[in-house]
């Protein structure tokens, strides 16, 4: 498994590899969002983010490090059959 930052334009080219059977922890996720996302998206102009509602993405500290950075946070509905 891993995680991919894209744009409507292209794929970012940080990937977070994630070997199973671990998982994505939040310090991982934060470390990670801190470290690579955050500072590829101000450099490409990016001003907003989409998240769906896993655990990690849903940190108050995320929320934090990307109104810092003038980025803004959405989330996707919760997962629905109908949609």
């Amino acid at each position: 498994m891993f995680l991919s930052v894209m744009s409507n334009t292209e794929v970012f080219d940080i990937t977070l590899p994630v070997p199973q059977p671990l998982t994505v922890t939040g310090w991982l996720f934060e470390f990670w969002c801190r470290h690579s996302v955050i500072p590829a998206m101000v450099v490409r102009g990016e001003r907003f983010i989409v998240f769906d509602n896993a655990r990690v993405h849903r940190r108050n500290v995320l929320r934090a490090l990307f109104w810092a950075a003038g980025i803004e946070m959405y989330f996707s509905p919760p997962y629905s059959p109908w949609f």
